[in-house]
């Protein structure tokens, strides 16, 4: 089964301008999928959400891990600053981000901001796109009830 086809985009497309089915369709394993290939595609930002670039929109400027989910699933790379968007169209991504932290090995009571901020400060753009692969692999696993390794068919569909 895996994941709706039509939640994901090519490499080279932004995934900025996701209408409100598209977001609601949205699993935590495609918002991280999507997110490596922001970073692979704009390049890691270190210090904060973005690094503005003259001349770059904000969707094709560098960004961190947190900068990524947001563009992933569909708001901009400051969203998060913006309390409203948690309860809306970020409400898929904080799901994601805590996929993302389980994966890593950080505990429920941990700021997500805080220690996603400086594990993404303290990591490469090749690093932190292999984690955000491998924990959207986890995730689609869990999101089709499977257990088992993270080398599995199913984890490896993504």
């Amino acid at each position: 089964m895996g994941i709706p086809s039509e939640t994901l985009t090519r490499k080279d497309q932004p995934v900025s301008g996701s209408t409100t089915l598209e977001r609601l369709l949205l699993t935590p394993a495609s918002i991280l999928a999507r997110a490596a290939d922001v970073i692979e595609r704009n390049g890691l930002a270190h210090g904060t959400y973005q690094r503005r670039q003259h001349g770059l929109k904000p969707h094709d400027a560098p960004v961190c891990t947190l900068g990524a989910v947001a563009i992933a699933a569909g708001a901009g790379p400051y969203a998060w600053e913006e309390a409203d968007l948690w309860r809306r169209e970020l409400a898929s991504a904080v799901v994601a981000i805590d996929a993302l932290l389980d994966f890593l090995g950080f505990g429920p009571e941990e700021t997500r901001n805080e220690t996603l901020g400086s594990w993404n400060d303290a990591q490469s753009a090749v690093t932190v796109i292999h984690a955000l692969r491998a924990a959207a692999r986890e995730a689609a696993c869990h999101e089709l009830g499977t257990r088992g390794p993270r080398n599995s068919p199913a984890a490896i569909a993504i």
